[in-house]
């Protein structure tokens, strides 16, 4: 059973919070830009399931922060189903699809309309041409 009412602690890898542990649960945090695509999955790094397991984790809890989206399964579950993930720049990772997680979403998320973000999305992506695009604001009072 999960006691998530108890002291947190973070793991911490290259000086950043990459998890917080509440009881026996995982929580990581992540943005929808860094899950993976092909098969859609989420990547956690080993170092952080090894902190994890000697910290006597039982549940991971991924949280997507721009949707409010949460994804839950148990560590033994995760690494049964994991596929190892290397990628340029970071730690060896092993990733899981989302279908393997129990998927549900925060009670803040719910209050949103379908579609709706919690965070203002750019209005002008970089790396677009500025010209080619007019500003909003520029539609309303054109001619």
């Amino acid at each position: 059973m999960n006691n998530y009412k108890t002291q947190s602690e973070a793991i911490k890898v290259n000086g950043k919070i990459a998890g917080i542990v509440r009881g026996d649960l995982l929580d990581i945090r992540k943005h929808e830009r860094h899950l993976l695509y092909t098969p859609p999955a989420v990547a956690i790094g080993l170092p952080v399931l090894e902190a994890a397991e000697r910290m006597g984790v039982i549940d991971v809890r991924i949280s997507i922060i721009e949707t409010g989206q949460q994804y839950q399964t148990t560590l033994e579950h995760f690494r049964a189903k994991s596929f190892p993930v290397r990628r340029g720049g970071f730690e060896d990772q092993l990733g899981c699809v989302l279908s393997e997680f129990t998927a549900s979403m925060s009670i803040d998320s719910q209050m949103l309309k379908a579609g709706e973000s919690r965070y203002r999305k750019a209005t002008r992506p970089r790396g677009h041409n500025t010209e080619a695009l007019p500003m909003p604001r520029q539609l309303l009072f054109r001619f």
